[in-house]
């Protein structure tokens, strides 16, 4: 009997990985912010605005910031693309 308990294809691959780079990256933000006086966050959100699914991860992620670092100012720049 085969059993597969660590099946890693490259869609999971993809998708750890990029959560583990998003991890770190929000892991360097909250480190940093929590050194200075006064943390501001530009956040440049460029999204398309007719994808629902795009336009979910800025709300998404401003909730995480005002979670996680309540007094961090966070300037959203939308983009247009």
């Amino acid at each position: 009997m085969k059993t597969n308990l660590h099946h890693l294809n490259r869609r999971n691959w993809l998708k750890n990985a990029g959560s583990l780079a998003i991890g770190l990256a929000l892991a360097d933000i909250v480190l940093a912010a929590g050194t200075k006086k006064n943390p501001v966050i530009l956040l440049v959100s460029g999204w398309q605005d007719v994808n629902i699914g795009d336009i979910a991860h800025t709300p998404g992620l401003l909730h995480v910031l005002e979670t996680f670092l309540p007094g961090v100012k966070v300037i959203l720049w939308k983009r247009s693309n």
